[in-house]
């Protein structure tokens, strides 16, 4: 079994492999046989050999890759195999793409023929409304019309964002009906959450332009780079948790990293915090060389761990 999700509203594609993930859990599966790779991290040969091996627990493989259509081998690779790989009864394949596919790509077409492929198409404004109606219900609670127009002013198209102001304010008004004046009193706070998160899914995107111009964008607007760098732990620390555990509201964005990604980032947040605190650099300094390491891969200093620094 082969199955894509692409399109430009990434938040829904992830959404539909978490519950594919879940599903695969909840099925009596041991887990042992579910793995997720970033091209990144792989060889072509390597590519090949997850392809072909069988699970050593006698269940079905789950097998995520994502971003094949950018690298040229392994699109070759899995389109000339794609009809052996759709009839493997002991392999689902699940290809996760970032972005649009043009509709002429050769390994597209390819599995239109033997796959079930979903694409996420960017929600208009009726769309991105009938979304947050069904967003709401699924967390207990009624929005009415103008706040759910609020919402969309002030949180933009973001689904990422908008997803944790939801979540924000139905944990508010505990099953009842969200009004607008709701969401004028938890946005002002949950904007900097908001783009927080952004901050975060840029990260996970590879994005560095955007996360620097949210991050300067903070700064400029006169916030604390000491306050800015604490969310960023915070919720470095929630998606770590999430991670661990497997489960909870925050999984789905924990899911856009790897264990050794956050734990990395959390590495580097608390070496910030310490140059900040001893005056080693300027805040602002501290959190431009924060991001430059994220995007280069780069952990904290090996010897900064041989003492004991903590929030």
């Amino acid at each position: 079994m082969i199955i894509l999700l692409y399109g430009k509203e990434e938040y829904l594609a992830r959404k539909k492999l978490w519950e594919i993930w879940e599903a695969y859990g909840a099925s009596g599966k041991t887990g042992f046989s579910a793995k997720r790779l970033g091209v990144e991290q792989i060889s072509l040969e390597e590519l090949r050999n997850e392809l072909q091996s069988h699970s050593l627990f006698q269940e079905k493989k789950l097998l995520v890759l994502e971003d094949v259509f950018g690298i040229k081998e392994f699109k070759e690779h899995i389109a000339n195999s794609v009809e052996s790989l759709a009839k493997n009864p002991s392999l689902i394949l699940v290809l996760l793409e970032r972005g649009k596919i043009l509709a002429s790509d050769s390994l597209l077409k390819a599995l239109q023929k033997v796959a079930t492929v979903h694409e996420y198409k960017e929600l208009d404004a009726a769309a991105l409304d009938r979304w947050i109606v069904r967003e709401g219900k699924a967390l207990g609670v009624e929005i009415a019309k103008d706040a759910r127009t609020l919402l969309m002013q002030e949180a933009g198209h973001d689904l990422w964002r908008l997803s944790q102001e939801l979540a924000k304010l139905a944990a508010f008004k505990q099953g009842q009906t969200v009004e607008k004046q709701d969401v004028a009193m938890i946005i002002p706070e949950a904007a900097l959450v908001g783009d927080i998160f952004v901050m975060l899914n840029s990260i996970a995107a590879k994005n560095k332009t955007k996360a620097f111009s949210l991050l300067h964008r903070h700064i400029a607007k006169g916030e604390s780079p000491v306050y800015l760098l604490s969310m960023l732990h915070f919720q470095v620390r929630s998606l770590l948790e999430a991670k661990e555990q497997g489960s909870g509201w925050k999984a789905r964005d924990a899911a856009n990293f790897s264990s050794e990604e956050l734990k990395n980032m959390h590495g580097l947040l608390l070496q910030a915090d310490f140059a900040m605190k001893t005056g080693q650099m300027e805040p602002e300094a501290a959190l431009d060389t924060l991001l430059t390491n994220v995007f280069s891969g780069g952990g904290p200093d090996e010897t900064f761990f041989s003492q004991q620094y903590s929030f």
